[in-house]
């Protein structure tokens, strides 16, 4: 799960702009809007206040870890590699997953630790 931004040429854009989205002015302003990532500063999703842009970030976040990984865990050639992978995300994903089933989406310093391997694993620029 990702948080839904209205792009340019898609049905809810135009209500999007009615609401305060403030789309990038020119082609390179849209490097930055990666939209598996959280919104802090609301220029995506302008409509959800502050605690509730973090939450849907938190989610987002959240559904990746819990569903996701597995899958990537799975398409490892390495069938080693692949095992001990997924003996340690077992538990990883379980917890995920109950926070998920029972909302808990707040407080979680360990999806910040997570946002910052992720920009310095991937995003090196950053």
């Amino acid at each position: 799960m990702t948080i839904y931004t209205p792009l340019p040429g898609t049905p809810m854009y135009d209500l999007a702009l009615k609401h305060g989205l403030r789309p990038p002015r020119n082609i390179e302003g849209w490097i930055d809007w990666n939209f598996d990532e959280y919104d802090f500063s609301g220029k995506r999703i302008p409509w959800f206040n502050s605690r509730q842009r973090k939450a849907l970030g938190n989610i987002s976040y959240m559904s990746v870890l819990a569903n996701a990984i597995p899958n990537v865990i799975d398409s490892i050639d390495n069938v080693f590699v692949r095992r001990l992978l997924k003996i340690f995300y077992i538990p990883v994903s379980a917890y995920y997953r109950f926070r998920l089933k029972h909302k808990i989406y707040g407080l979680s310093p360990d999806l910040a630790l997570i946002r910052y391997l992720r920009r310095k694993i991937f995003y090196k620029s950053h």
